[in-house]
């Protein structure tokens, strides 16, 4: 019993003192960098693990260190291992992880922006009817909102003394001025009068007709000022006005307005003159047409957005103020060295591309890039730095050969599909 229980106390000796060497050997060993195993190309270095940055920027999962290798690997940094590191994959692998690359070269780069807006009326087509003397409202011509009224076209009949008594000055001025034809006061009198008639919306015609006559009219006539819609009318038959009171508010519908929000991040890509397409839910299988003719100057601080301001045509009459509509603005930005948007391995820490390096017998040698990207549309992404024109970068499967490269290191899997990683000295 005393030999078996000294056995037993020797071996939980040993197995103690394996685990001891076991982690002192571990700690002596330098941290290339941390990661994390679901997403392995997610690499912190150990500056930025102190500075607190141990959890997965994709998962938010605990990262895990991963250790250098003994040999030439101790002596190189984790930057000049991602710039020597390569894989090859023999034509096997390629066919069964459906491998393919693009070249790298210049693409015509179309930000398309999507937003919403709603219709309002065109401002400069705005015309609203006021009365330019008192008097009262005798007849209306167009009596409901919503009629669609021409230029010149009658609105209402409306009675003014005080327009009658304009008149009749206007006519014994006419007259004095007749018999006294040298006699400047009679002239300036009948001038006066005349002007007075017109700024009260009297027209040359009405005045010729008054003339001719020699008689005031008891009633004028308020007339249209533009092609539109009324879409308030203010006053009723035998209603009394003031100078100044507004009567009809007119506007043209044939050309409209689409108000729309910017973010701030897309205000690099807008100028006036853009095109932009419009649809609503109102007029499905339809789309309008308009340009932007102005942009707000000053951002909104709640939604970090400004305006924009588009003219559209509406010749036919199908979209009406205060409609929502969906808008499409075609930013062309020219043209771009630019590669797939599906080569891009964006972990949020880096952006990789996975680029052929050369063709072998038996197999491919792809390395990774770090890169730096810039504006982008919906099937490319333009480059700032890391690869140059005519290089091949690797379009499919590129998640699939950057995992595992991770997970293989430098020895690669035991299964058949498995990419073998290399070290090449440069």
């Amino acid at each position: 019993m005393r030999n078996r229980l000294i056995l037993i106390f020797t071996v939980l000796i040993l197995v103690i003192l394996i685990i001891s060497c076991s982690k002192k050997k571990e700690l002596s060993k330098e941290i290339l960098y941390y990661t994390d195993g679901m997403h392995p190309s997610v690499r912190v270095t150990p500056e930025e693990y102190a500075e607190g940055k141990t959890k997965c920027p994709i998962c938010n999962m605990d990262l895990v260190p991963v250790y250098k290798q003994t040999g030439d690997h101790s002596k190189m940094d984790h930057k000049a291992m991602n710039e020597l590191k390569t894989l090859k994959i023999t034509k096997r692998q390629e066919v069964l992880a459906n491998v393919r690359t693009e070249k790298v070269g210049y693409h015509q780069i179309s930000k398309k922006i999507r937003t919403s807006g709603s219709i309002e009326y065109d401002e400069t087509k705005n015309a609203f009817v006021s009365a330019y003397f008192s008097g009262r409202i005798d007849k209306l011509y167009v009596n409901f909102a919503g009629a669609g009224v021409k230029k010149g076209q009658a609105l209402a009949l409306i009675y003014s003394p005080d327009l009658i008594s304009t008149q009749q000055e206007y006519i014994d001025s006419l007259k004095n001025s007749r018999i006294h034809t040298n006699n400047s006061l009679y002239t300036s009198l009948l001038t006066s009068a005349k002007e007075r008639l017109k700024l009260w919306g009297i027209s040359d015609n009405e005045i010729r007709e008054i003339e001719e006559t020699g008689e005031p009219k008891k009633y004028m006539t308020i007339y249209s000022p533009i092609n539109g819609i009324v879409i308030n009318k203010n006053v009723n038959e035998g209603k009394y006005i003031k100078e100044g009171e507004p009567i009809f508010n007119i506007v043209d519908l044939t050309t409209v307005w689409m108000m729309a929000d910017i973010y701030e991040f897309e205000i690099p890509f807008i100028k006036k003159g853009q095109g932009v397409s419009i649809t609503s839910v109102a007029n499905p299988g339809s789309s309008f047409y308009g340009r932007i003719t102005f942009i707000d100057p000053v951002l909104n601080t709640q939604t970090r957005s400004l305006k924009v301001r588009v003219e559209v045509k509406n010749s036919s009459m199908k979209l009406k103020p205060g409609m929502f509509v969906t808008a499409e603005i075609n930013a062309n930005l020219g043209k771009k060295l630019a590669i797939p948007k599906e080569a891009l391995i964006d972990t949020g820490v880096k952006k990789v591309v996975y680029v052929q390096v050369r063709e072998e017998e038996d197999g491919i040698i792809f390395s990774p890039r770090i890169v730096e990207t810039g504006v982008e549309d919906d099937n490319y992404i333009s480059i700032v730095k890391g690869v140059k024109t005519g290089e091949k970068v690797v379009t499919t499967a590129s998640f699939l050969i950057d995992s595992q490269a991770q997970l293989s290191g430098t020895e690669g899997s035991g299964y058949g599909g498995s990419i073998k990683v290399e070290k090449h000295q440069h």
